[in-house]
């Protein structure tokens, strides 16, 4: 999978681990629902729908996420970095009914970034959350 924005999606409040999974699948589903306008998104061809993946770091302080996510497809359709960073904000404070702040850049260097978002993860079992394990939500 070619990524290609780097996003971290804060909560700015400690969470565990099911309940980061549970906001971050709410919004993969709802960014879908609202960039490409249909409610049976869930049909979709992956490959139409948002596509990444995300480690989940500091849960017990202010969990957050760090994520590589293909924003291709949806791009596309919205047309402009700044409505789609800001379709990406307003999805999140849905799901996290207000909370948090979002940051998105596209990925210069995938190998750093890779790097950086994996830093705390456990090499022989990692945590990580696969968009496309939200898209039957």
């Amino acid at each position: 999978m070619a990524c290609t924005h780097a996003v971290t999606l804060n909560t700015d409040r400690e969470l565990s681990e099911a309940r980061l999974r549970q906001i971050y699948s709410t919004f993969c589903l709802n960014l879908d629902r609202k960039i490409l306008g249909r409610r049976s998104v869930t049909k979709m061809n992956a490959a139409l729908r948002l596509r990444g993946f995300a480690f989940p770091e500091n849960l017990m302080t202010n969990a957050h996420l760090h994520c590589a996510l293909d924003l291709t497809a949806l791009a596309t359709k919205v047309g402009c970095e700044d409505q789609l960073a800001f379709a990406i904000l307003s999805t999140w404070h849905q799901a996290t009914r207000g909370a948090g702040t979002v940051f998105v850049r596209p990925i210069n260097n995938p190998t750093a970034w890779a790097k950086y978002i994996s830093k705390f993860a456990d090499r022989r079992d990692p945590k990580y959350f696969l968009t496309e394990d939200f898209h039957r939500a």
